[in-house]
């Protein structure tokens, strides 16, 4: 069995994502306040949660896994297959998403040249404090005028996580695993 591990999170940014959880009551009722934060719980927030702390509990248990994460409908793209550098690196990528923080969205994202548009991907290697913080600022992005003509899909992201996976591991003895939340 191999002693290494390579793990590649999935997680929707999709407008979607920013629907209350748990769901509200049909009378406007409900808990749906994360705790943590002192602010309303999103399915997003809760995605966040549960990638950040997988990726934590792989940090605790060897410092050989590794780790990455493919966000999808960011309405920016960064990832390794994309021939354009917007954003150079995890640092960045945090910057971004903190800068669209309190409700500011884009209106439109349009590059056709790109390979898998609007889709971010936090490259697979050994976690970081700075990739942690990074992935805890990411946030829905997109507006509600183009949230069903942005690209970023489930399945894009399958084929850049694989992609990830094999290009990192090939060759190697990791045990290899896609999480899509």
């Amino acid at each position: 069995m191999a002693s290494k591990e390579a793990v590649v999170f999935i997680l929707d940014a999709n407008l979607t994502m920013n629907a209350s959880y748990p769901p509200l009551h049909h009378d406007g009722t409900g808990d749906a306040e994360d705790t943590a934060r002192g602010e309303p719980s999103t399915r997003l927030s809760q995605a966040k949660d549960a990638v950040l702390s997988s990726i934590i509990d792989l940090m605790w248990r060897s410092k050989t896994h590794e780790t990455g994460v493919v966000v999808l409908k960011t309405g920016v793209t960064h990832h390794h297959l994309s021939a354009i550098e917007r954003i150079v690196d995890d640092f960045d990528v945090g910057k971004f998403f903190r800068r669209c923080g309190g409700g500011v969205k884009l209106d439109r994202y349009d590059d056709s040249s790109d390979v898998f548009p609007n889709l971010v991907e936090f490259e697979l290697n050994r976690p970081s404090p700075c990739t942690l913080r990074a992935i805890n600022n990411v946030q829905c992005t997109i507006n509600d005028s183009i949230a069903l003509t942005t690209q970023g899909d489930l399945c894009d992201g399958l084929i850049l996580a694989a992609d990830s996976l094999h290009r990192r591991t090939n060759g190697k003895k990791y045990k290899r695993t896609i999480v899509m939340i």
